[in-house]
């Protein structure tokens, strides 16, 4: 059968060649917005503004590029993959635009996988490090167990998504804490022009035929 091609019949979108961060968080339009709330946690009601949210990205972005690497993770380079494995909170924002303003993909798996579904989506996307809350830590644990990585290996694949929690983080891992406020970038990774067409989000589908698959955005 022949490809076709379906085409809106409303007028075609421009499409603007920067990185979500450049569009979300752009120099030239963000001051006068800077102390307006981002997110807010709606059962402590701790809040991010815009400011600060930009902060946190940016100095997330520095920790996974210089000092994951001190600390005995792995060595994470332009385009490597990072894995978010955690429902909504007030620590998600920060994972995803910290990835994505040091220049990596994050694949975004879902927070009711079992250990089976998550170790596909880790082998299939082939992440090199994941963020995970602290209540999904068991089955993160389970599912690096199915995939054959020792446990000296993967405590170094593991960072605690603990921005904004103050009870219940498990000890001897990596956590969010211990890449932010270390140093920050000046900017984030440039993906202007022709790299607009890099990968930045690697999204799976449900499986409902067979296993999920990747979807590139």
């Amino acid at each position: 059968m022949a490809e076709k091609i379906y085409k809106s019949q409303l007028p075609a979108c421009p499409l603007v060649d920067a990185s979500i961060w450049s569009l979300l968080f752009a120099n030239d339009s963000f001051p006068s917005a800077t102390n307006e709330p981002a997110f807010v946690d709606s059962e402590t009601g701790y809040t991010v503004t815009r400011g600060q949210l930009r902060s946190l990205t940016l100095s997330l972005a520095w920790g996974l590029r210089t000092h994951l690497l001190k600390l005995g993770g792995p060595r994470l380079t332009r385009g490597s993959t990072i894995m978010i494995f955690s429902p909504n909170t007030i620590a998600w924002p920060v994972m995803l635009f910290g990835s994505i303003a040091a220049g990596f993909k994050c694949t975004l798996a879902n927070s009711s996988y079992t250990p089976p579904e998550l170790a596909h989506q880790w082998k299939d996307s082939q992440a090199d490090l994941i963020f995970v809350h602290p209540a999904l830590l068991q089955v993160t644990l389970d599912m690096f167990t199915l995939v054959k990585i020792s446990p000296e290996d993967f405590k170094t694949r593991i960072v605690l998504a603990t921005h904004g929690l103050t009870a219940g983080v498990p000890s001897g891992f990596f956590t969010m804490e211990d890449f932010i406020s270390k140093g920050s970038l000046s900017q984030e990774e440039k993906f202007d022009g022709p790299d607009a067409n890099e990968t930045a989000l690697l999204c799976y589908s449900s499986g409902t035929t067979g296993q999920p698959k990747g979807v590139e955005v």
